[in-house]
């Protein structure tokens, strides 16, 4: 680390010999991925491609994952832990979304992405 930082100091022309550094940094905005986002994310996308062909679905389930996601925070949480096991277990249905797209569509069209959300 000392050999890279003298390197940059003799490349670069400094008038003095004082360098000042400023170490604060932000942290980032980042959450860890969970099943239940994927399961969200699964839902959103095939709700996206339904209206997009133009397909009525019997149910979107649009409300339902926004509130089980909502549920399922501060899982680590002890008293919460409960409450958030069942709820990951109510997002296991959303997989009848894809079997309903996958007897809609047409021959061929969406195929390699709904055989990645059976995957899943």
């Amino acid at each position: 680390m000392c050999i890279i930082f003298n390197d940059l100091l003799a490349q670069q022309s400094c008038p003095g010999k004082d360098v000042s550094i400023d170490t604060n940094f932000q942290e980032k905005n980042i959450t860890d991925p969970t099943d239940s986002k994927l399961y969200k994310k699964i839902a959103d996308k095939c709700v996206q491609r339904s209206k997009k062909e133009s397909l009525i679905l019997r149910s979107n389930k649009v409300r339902t994952t926004k509130k089980l996601l909502r549920q399922t925070y501060n899982s680590t949480y002890p008293k919460r832990k409960k409450k958030t096991i069942a709820t990951q277990r109510k997002f296991k249905p959303i997989a009848r979304l894809v079997r309903e797209l996958e007897r809609k569509f047409p021959e061929g069209t969406y195929q390699k992405e709904l055989a990645l959300f059976k995957r899943v």
